[in-house]
């Protein structure tokens, strides 16, 4: 058996400790889902915000997708992550 934690859960916990690393470790994960979010709105033909890590208790490191084209729909490869209603608010 293992105590299994979320990157993102990683994250939050060295943020909370005031670890002498916490802050270029925040900058590497966000950069990677900045990497992953570019990857995404290449290929699916979308937009997109830079990553922000707002602590694993409210949404971890997330990256704001949206429609590149008015009236555009949802991608069904990331549908299944968040409400459909949030998409082209």
């Amino acid at each position: 058996m293992s105590f299994q934690m979320k990157i993102d859960e990683m994250l939050d916990a060295l943020c909370n400790m005031g670890h002498h690393e916490a802050a270029a470790l925040t900058t590497l994960v966000e950069t990677t889902a900045n990497t992953l979010s570019a990857a995404l709105c290449k290929s699916l033909l979308i937009e997109c915000d830079p990553a922000s890590f707002q602590g694993a208790a409210f949404a971890g490191t997330c990256v704001p997708f949206y429609p590149a084209l008015e009236g555009q729909e949802l991608p069904p490869e990331i549908a299944p992550y968040d409400d459909k209603e949030e998409w082209g608010e």
